[in-house]
């Protein structure tokens, strides 16, 4: 469950919670009452709270930047620093 709830749907999931004002786990059909529901939905809190953590660094700022790139930009980076 660690590496579902840390991927980007992971992150969609709590943001389409709070959207819709739900949780996360009522998203995925888990059933409410159960305590699955709950140590899920905590999961990708905390997991949205470690991501915002990361994307105010700069190092995160960086991250964030790059992975909008395309694959092609990212491969003419490479060979111009290769120089």
């Amino acid at each position: 469950m660690r590496g579902f709830v840390r991927s980007p749907v992971g992150l969609s999931l709590d943001a389409l919670a709070q959207r819709y004002g739900c949780r996360p786990s009522s998203l995925m059909g888990i059933s409410p009452l159960s305590g699955e529901s709950l140590i899920f939905d905590m999961a990708i809190v905390s997991a949205s709270i470690e991501n915002d953590k990361l994307m105010k660094t700069t190092g995160g700022k960086i991250r964030a930047k790059r992975a909008g790139w395309s694959k092609e930009t990212r491969g003419e980076l490479r060979r111009h620093g290769n120089r």
